[in-house]
Protein backbone atom coordinates (compact mmCIF):
# COMPACT_ATOMS: atom_id res chain seq x y z
CA UNK A 1 0.00 0.00 0.00
CA UNK A 2 1.42 3.41 -0.75
CA UNK A 3 2.15 5.63 2.06
CA UNK A 4 -0.21 9.12 2.45
CA UNK A 5 2.63 11.04 1.12
CA UNK A 6 3.44 9.16 -1.88
CA UNK A 7 -0.15 8.61 -3.37
CA UNK A 8 -1.29 12.30 -4.10
CA UNK A 9 -5.20 11.21 -3.92
CA UNK A 10 -4.84 9.91 -1.04
CA UNK A 11 -2.60 12.91 0.17
CA UNK A 12 -5.70 15.37 -1.15
CA UNK A 13 -8.04 13.44 1.03
CA UNK A 14 -5.90 13.00 3.91
CA UNK A 15 -5.41 16.92 4.10
CA UNK A 16 -8.87 17.62 4.11
CA UNK A 17 -9.44 16.91 7.61
CA UNK A 18 -6.80 19.73 8.28
CA UNK A 19 -7.03 23.37 8.77
CA UNK A 20 -4.05 25.60 7.77
CA UNK A 21 -2.55 27.49 10.85
CA UNK A 22 -1.98 30.86 9.94
CA UNK A 23 -0.60 34.02 11.68
CA UNK A 24 -2.75 37.65 10.28
CA UNK A 25 0.28 39.11 8.30
CA UNK A 26 2.20 36.04 6.79
CA UNK A 27 1.30 34.62 3.16
CA UNK A 28 2.29 31.11 3.93
CA UNK A 29 1.20 28.77 6.32
CA UNK A 30 3.02 27.68 9.05
CA UNK A 31 1.13 24.36 10.54
CA UNK A 32 -1.90 21.86 9.77
CA UNK A 33 -4.32 21.57 12.78
CA UNK A 34 -6.98 18.43 12.82
CA UNK A 35 -10.71 19.16 12.28
CA UNK A 36 -11.63 17.42 15.25
CA UNK A 37 -9.02 19.80 17.40
CA UNK A 38 -10.20 22.91 16.07
CA UNK A 39 -13.43 21.52 16.69
CA UNK A 40 -12.78 20.73 20.82
CA UNK A 41 -10.45 23.62 21.20
CA UNK A 42 -11.88 26.36 23.26
CA UNK A 43 -10.43 29.32 20.83
CA UNK A 44 -10.21 32.54 22.65
CA UNK A 45 -11.69 35.47 20.56
CA UNK A 46 -8.52 36.13 18.37
CA UNK A 47 -8.65 33.09 16.43
CA UNK A 48 -10.60 33.61 13.03
CA UNK A 49 -12.11 29.86 12.03
CA UNK A 50 -12.97 29.98 8.40
CA UNK A 51 -14.60 26.45 8.18
CA UNK A 52 -15.02 26.85 4.32
CA UNK A 53 -11.35 27.54 3.21
CA UNK A 54 -10.32 25.62 6.05
CA UNK A 55 -8.33 28.39 7.32
CA UNK A 56 -7.26 28.96 11.39
CA UNK A 57 -5.93 32.37 11.79
CA UNK A 58 -4.41 33.89 14.62
CA UNK A 59 -4.93 37.51 14.46
CA UNK A 60 -4.65 40.49 16.58
CA UNK A 61 -0.97 40.06 17.20
CA UNK A 62 1.28 42.40 15.47
CA UNK A 63 4.65 42.02 17.07
CA UNK A 64 6.80 39.32 18.53
CA UNK A 65 5.65 39.71 22.17
CA UNK A 66 2.03 39.73 21.52
CA UNK A 67 1.99 37.15 19.47
CA UNK A 68 3.86 34.89 21.92
CA UNK A 69 1.22 35.89 24.45
CA UNK A 70 -1.40 34.95 22.34
CA UNK A 71 -0.40 31.97 21.71
CA UNK A 72 0.45 30.81 25.23
CA UNK A 73 -2.98 31.89 26.20
CA UNK A 74 -4.35 29.95 23.67
CA UNK A 75 -2.52 26.68 24.97
CA UNK A 76 -2.94 27.41 28.55
CA UNK A 77 -6.47 27.51 27.89
CA UNK A 78 -6.21 23.81 25.85
CA UNK A 79 -4.51 22.47 28.83
CA UNK A 80 -7.24 24.05 31.69
CA UNK A 81 -9.78 22.79 29.63
CA UNK A 82 -8.46 19.09 29.30
CA UNK A 83 -10.89 19.07 25.90
CA UNK A 84 -7.29 18.12 23.57
CA UNK A 85 -5.65 14.80 24.15
CA UNK A 86 -2.17 16.41 23.31
CA UNK A 87 -2.52 19.65 25.47
CA UNK A 88 -3.25 17.65 28.79
CA UNK A 89 0.77 18.57 30.03
CA UNK A 90 2.55 21.98 30.21
CA UNK A 91 5.82 21.41 28.77
CA UNK A 92 7.69 24.40 30.02
CA UNK A 93 10.04 24.84 27.03
CA UNK A 94 9.88 26.98 24.78
CA UNK A 95 10.89 26.69 20.67
CA UNK A 96 11.66 29.25 18.70
CA UNK A 97 8.87 29.72 15.73
CA UNK A 98 10.44 30.79 12.80
CA UNK A 99 8.38 31.96 9.28
CA UNK A 100 10.33 30.27 5.97
CA UNK A 101 12.18 33.39 5.47
CA UNK A 102 13.94 33.08 8.78
CA UNK A 103 12.56 35.61 10.86
CA UNK A 104 11.59 34.75 14.52
CA UNK A 105 7.85 34.98 14.77
CA UNK A 106 6.87 33.73 18.02
CA UNK A 107 8.34 31.53 20.93
CA UNK A 108 5.81 28.50 21.39
CA UNK A 109 5.60 25.98 24.06
CA UNK A 110 6.36 22.18 22.97
CA UNK A 111 2.83 20.97 24.69
CA UNK A 112 1.56 23.43 21.38
CA UNK A 113 4.25 21.55 18.72
CA UNK A 114 2.02 18.36 17.79
CA UNK A 115 -1.57 20.40 17.85
CA UNK A 116 -0.54 22.78 15.34
CA UNK A 117 1.48 20.41 13.04
CA UNK A 118 4.18 22.87 13.09
CA UNK A 119 7.96 21.51 12.47
CA UNK A 120 10.34 21.87 15.15
CA UNK A 121 14.41 21.01 15.99
CA UNK A 122 15.77 20.28 19.48
CA UNK A 123 18.50 18.28 21.00
CA UNK A 124 18.15 15.90 24.37
CA UNK A 125 21.75 15.64 25.99
CA UNK A 126 22.15 13.19 28.76
CA UNK A 127 25.36 12.74 31.25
Amino acid sequence: MASVTRDVEKHRTHMLTYYYFLIEGYQAPFGYVHELSVQKMPWPQYWKIDHKNRFLTLTSAHDFEQRTKLMEETLRRGTETGSIEGLKRWASEFFPFHAADGEHVLDFDGVGVDLFGVVNYSVHMFG
